[in-house]
């Protein structure tokens, strides 16, 4: 029974060491599934013994109880493995090629070590709301709605979460400041400024996209949303119709000790809501790095899967890495991760060097 469980994980693990199915040949997998099999069968043995009082031979109830007996020595060696890699499963993968030729080429000295980072609470809801409230000159006082402290004063509105002080939300009606037909740049630029007024911006802000937003007219009857291009031409459109825009702003990967971001909501009147979903991070557990070729060898041995930046990785098939920086990633867990952005051009095997694009992405540093 043990060998017919070893032999059909292993054959399992060989055909994902062959064959491109996002998968890769994995001891633990095969150390594992031989141990299940054997403690299934050892199990099957003691109950024909107990419940059946069906009698087996010697050597059966020997293997039996052997297994049985080796199970708490199993489990604590298990534990002890899996506590010195603490952050193998930590790190978040969410895009899978199984068929992309990888390389990289970098060179220079890297660091040895670094922190990684856990997600912790610097402040509680309640104290939260209070500094906000001061902020926008809300004097109501928050009464608890559903997941939320609440208050409204004269057309503001202000939630924070009573789960996590890092999402809050503040809507207001602000027709002045730069309605949503203004281009992206001064849409950026008047977020920007308005974070800045009212102490809210860091340097750590990037521009993560603008999106556009659209409203659906129409309950019952017919209504109609009517526009003007640039020529006069007035366009009338039945049922969705772009409202507006947000500016969304994310904490840069290279920060240690925050993620998170920032939306900017604006209408055909101006910046109407910001939502703020951001968590702190405290030093954790330093611990030993390896170098990018390292890493990189290490991740092109494991599960073709890795984290992508904001590139349409179904139209390459071949990346060539020319540089390597350590940031902090978001993983699973609580956890920021000290990470290696992988920079380079994304291209189709025998296409031009006008069609490959640049781009990015992030593989475990930890050693």
């Amino acid at each position: 029974a043990v060998l017919f469980c070893f032999g059909a994980s292993f054959a399992i693990e060989l055909l994902q060491l062959i064959f491109p199915l996002g998968r890769a040949f994995d001891v633990d997998d095969l150390i594992l599934n031989t141990f299940g099999g054997a403690l299934g069968y050892a199990l099957y043995a003691v109950c024909r013994m107990v419940f059946i009082r069906q009698k087996i031979q010697l050597s059966e109830k020997i293997s039996a109880f052997a297994v049985l007996a080796v199970i708490p020595v199993f489990l604590c060696t298990v534990a002890i493995v899996n506590s010195a890699k603490e952050f193998d499963d930590v790190f978040h993968f969410n895009v899978m090629i199984p068929d992309m030729e990888l390389s990289l080429h970098v060179e220079g000295e890297y660091p040895e070590k670094a922190w990684v980072y856990q997600m912790t609470e610097d402040i509680s809801p309640e104290e939260r709301f209070r500094e906000l409230a001061e902020k926008f000159d809300i004097e109501e006082a928050a009464r608890a709605e559903r997941e939320y402290l609440q208050a409204e004063s004269e057309g503001r509105e202000l939630l924070v979460s009573k789960e996590d002080a890092g999402f809050w939300r503040f809507s207001l009606r602000s027709a002045s400041l730069a309605p949503a037909r203004q281009d992206d740049a001064e849409l950026t630029e008047a977020a920007r400024n308005w974070l800045q007024s009212h102490g809210l911006w860091k340097e750590i802000f990037t521009v993560r996209r603008i999106e556009k937003e659209y409203s659906f007219w129409g309950t019952g009857e017919k209504d109609f949303y009517s526009s003007i291009d640039e020529n006069g031409k007035e366009t009338i459109a039945e049922g969705w119709f772009e409202s507006g825009k947000c500016v969304v702003f994310e904490i840069a990967y290279m920060a240690a000790q925050e993620s998170g971001t920032v939306a900017m909501h604006f209408d055909g009147d101006g910046l109407y809501q910001i939502e703020f979903s951001t968590s702190q991070y405290a030093p954790y557990k330093e611990v030993n790095l390896l170098p990018p070729k390292e890493a990189f060898s290490r991740f092109l041995l494991s599960a073709k899967c890795f984290v992508a930046e904001d590139l349409p990785l179904y139209l390459y098939n071949t990346a060539c890495f020319d540089s390597a920086q350590l940031v902090y990633f978001p993983g699973n867990g609580g956890v920021k991760l000290p990470s290696w952005k992988l920079e380079g051009a994304f291209s189709m095997a025998g296409g031009s060097d006008e069609d490959s694009v640049r781009g990015a992405i992030y593989i475990s540093a930890v050693a």
